[in-house]
């Protein structure tokens, strides 16, 4: 069992955030999970597609998802501005780190090529690897692994302000519970962990079915699936004949693409529409409660609301789409 106990003046500094890192390497090792292929199995087409190099270093040191050292999961840095300056944190892990790193390869997996690089080489070759890795497969994705993390964090922000931690992390994970001012984890492990400085929170679409902790240097770290991680897959397409009769072509195709959260000028491009007619259609949408707005950074991205998912849902087989009655 794994326990994070906050502290007073750490409950007030949980919070949440987006990381490229920990989901690239969530990425690398949901293609070894046979668990995590049923939602992601077409990242290996993607893989293959942008002709990544797989094994060497990085299947070294992310086969085993229960036990990484600490060097490729670095803790978050929120005023990082771009992934590159993310990335380099992996560069600057403190030597004392990365020489206690190496002592655990060496005890665990003596045999591989990391065990027998130096602290220097250790940090610059993982970097090395994971930003090829980030830059083939993950960052051309990024904007839509963003946004639903970012709809994620909206979800659980609005809960923790609102009903306070434990509606927060409630169905976060089956293995992850709170009570009192522990959070608790179940894992084989037993670890104890105090969070005097508060707990970041990282949802990621690649983690998914599983979670990942860390701890004993810098703020405890808990790395957990985002809601709705399948959407990232799901294809835009246009909306069915019955909601377009109901909208309108055009904003039936609006409604559509905000399954996944997006700006009013990504939805232009997508449709080839002026982004003057998207913004309307996207504030009639949300007078009508189908659709919502919140900002992320110097975005408003929009998504739709549970009545605008039940309106885009498939009809049940078998129902009647017109029926005339005398």
């Amino acid at each position: 069992m794994i326990e994070i106990r906050l502290e007073a003046p750490a409950l007030a500094h949980v919070r949440y955030v987006l990381d490229p890192v920990w989901e690239t390497v969530s990425a690398y090792q949901s293609l070894l999970s046979r668990e995590s292929q049923v939602v992601h199995r077409r990242l290996a087409a993607v893989v293959a597609q942008a002709r990544v190099p797989l094994g060497g270093l990085l299947a070294e040191l992310l086969g085993d998802p229960m036990a990484m050292p600490g060097l490729v999961l670095p803790v978050p840095a929120p005023e990082a501005t771009d992934p590159r300056t993310s990335f380099e944190r992996i560069l600057r892990t403190p030597r004392a780190e990365l020489v206690d790193d190496l002592d655990w390869l060496r005890e665990t997996r003596p045999t591989t090529s990391a065990a027998s690089l130096t602290p220097r080489a250790l940090a610059e070759r993982t970097h090395s690897e994971l930003w090829v890795f980030w830059s083939g497969v993950v960052a051309p994705m990024w904007p839509r692994l963003a946004a639903v993390a970012g709809a994620d964090i909206a979800h659980r922000s609005a809960r923790l302000a609102s009903a306070g931690l434990g509606a927060a992390l409630e169905g976060l994970h089956p293995a992850v519970s709170f009570t009192g001012d522990k959070i608790r984890i179940d894992k084989p492990q037993r670890v104890d962990v105090t969070a005097q400085d508060g707990l970041w929170l990282v949802p990621n679409v690649f983690r998914w079915p599983s979670i990942a902790a860390r701890w004993g240097s810098g703020t405890p770290v808990l790395c957990y699936a985002a809601r709705g991680a399948a959407l990232v897959w799901d294809e835009r397409r246009s909306a069915d004949a019955r909601v377009a009769r109901l909208l309108g072509r055009s904003r039936a195709d609006v409604l559509s693409l905000a399954g996944i959260p997006a700006s009013t000028t990504e939805i232009a491009v997508e449709l080839g529409l002026a982004k003057a007619g998207v913004s309307e259609h996207l504030s009639a949408l949300t007078d009508a409660g189908l659709t919502t707005s919140r900002r992320s950074g110097r975005r408003v991205l929009y998504e739709r609301t549970r009545l605008g998912d039940e309106l885009m849902a498939e009809p049940p087989a078998g129902a009647v789409a017109d029926r005339h009655t005398g």
